[in-house]
């Protein structure tokens, strides 16, 4: 188990307690949300198919409750789950269910910089498990929208920072992203190779000195050496 599991046991056992209470107190919103943190807890102890579990009740909990935002967190937290079981044409259907979700609540919007993050980890997930689900053509095409968003964002952070605070290395890892798009375009399939190119950038977009927010997490390594989805692990 990974070094810092006792910080997820912690999680684990606060969120369990929490749940406790709002089952005590009635209050479903409430334990929609512990059960999405227990799910949390529990993937990033690689206990995917309690995780699943766990998700699948918070998901149930939060759309009788019409919690939007909390229910797409949690469908990613439902497809990371059969992301890492290797059942990747279910976990297509939640990643493509919180994709959706992601997009109305403001990803759409470039100032929305929470939403739009959201987004390009929906998509950047989907696009692999289309990928190995054998559907390569439409892998393609959600690979250039996750480019283009990540693209978006990053433009976002260079436009709200003064000059003399613009992370090194950014202008340059925005033109690389934007000669993949391109080259993604191009291509009638998502091969392997521009998969990986594209993960790659998202993730030195996370250490380009802080400034950008976590985008792939550098721990956990799901199949085929890709990283865990941020908002289910960190």
């Amino acid at each position: 188990m990974h070094a810092s599991a006792g910080v997820y046991e912690k999680m684990l056992a606060e969120a369990r307690t929490s749940l406790k209470i709002f089952g005590e107190l009635g209050w479903t919103v409430g334990e929609g949300a512990a059960l999405s943190v227990i799910a949390k807890a529990q993937g990033r102890m690689r206990r995917y198919g309690e995780a699943l579990v766990s998700a699948e009740r918070a998901l149930s909990m939060l759309e009788e409750a019409g919690e939007l935002s909390d229910m797409a967190r949690t469908m990613d937290l439902i497809a990371y789950a059969h992301h890492h079981l290797g059942r990747h044409r279910e976990a297509i259907g939640y990643w493509r269910r919180a994709a959706e979700l992601h997009a109305s609540l403001g990803a759409v919007d470039k100032r929305n910089s929470h939403a739009m993050t959201a987004l390009i980890h929906s998509l950047l997930y989907l696009a692999a498990d289309e990928r190995w689900a054998g559907e390569a053509g439409p892998a393609r095409g959600t690979a250039v929208r996750a480019g283009q968003r990540l693209v978006d964002y990053l433009e976002l952070h260079r436009a709200g920072c003064p000059p003399a605070d613009v992370p090194a290395g950014l202008g340059v890892l925005i033109d690389e992203l934007r000669g993949l798009v391109g080259e993604l375009s191009r291509v009638p399939e998502l091969t392997e190779t521009l998969l990986r190119r594209l993960f790659a950038l998202s993730a030195r977009a996370q250490g380009l000195g802080g400034v950008i927010e976590r985008l792939v997490d550098t721990e956990t390594s799901p199949p085929h050496g890709l990283r865990a989805h941020p908002w289910v692990c960190d």
